[in-house]
């Protein structure tokens, strides 16, 4: 029941970035992203990478990883640990069936680089500052 809040606070960042996005390509000024009163960033697998493949979020924001669609195959969320931050802890979603999700809170500043271990060629740069 907890997740509720928080998938429905992400939707609405989605939404509103979507409007942002689309006044913007109509010459318009772009609407301000809503701020996500549960720290919590929504992230899709893409193929043939992850969406966004680069992002930048503050220290202590909880981050899900969605496979958003019911055809797609499993994925993971891994961390490259060659290309972390020092005193980031390694971490291994497992693999993240259709339809499931995976979230990680990355307390620990720096930039993390990010594979599916199943798909050689999905990377994702996250900087926590």
């Amino acid at each position: 029941m907890a997740r509720r809040p928080a998938l429905l606070a992400a939707a609405l960042v989605a939404a509103a970035l979507a409007t942002a996005g689309v006044a913007s390509a109509a010459g318009g000024t772009p609407a301000k992203a809503a701020k996500s009163p549960s720290k919590t960033t929504m992230l899709y697998d893409v193929a043939p990478g992850f969406a966004p493949a680069t992002l930048s979020v503050k220290a202590g924001t909880k981050l899900v990883w969605k496979s958003d669609r019911a055809n797609t195959t499993e994925h993971t969320v891994t961390l490259d640990s060659s290309a972390a931050p020092r005193k980031a802890k390694f971490f291994d979603s497992g693999d993240i069936g259709p339809g499931r999700s995976y979230s990680r809170t990355l307390t620990v500043k720096g930039s993390y680089l990010l594979y599916c271990k199943i798909h050689g060629g999905m990377f994702q740069t996250v900087k926590v500052r």
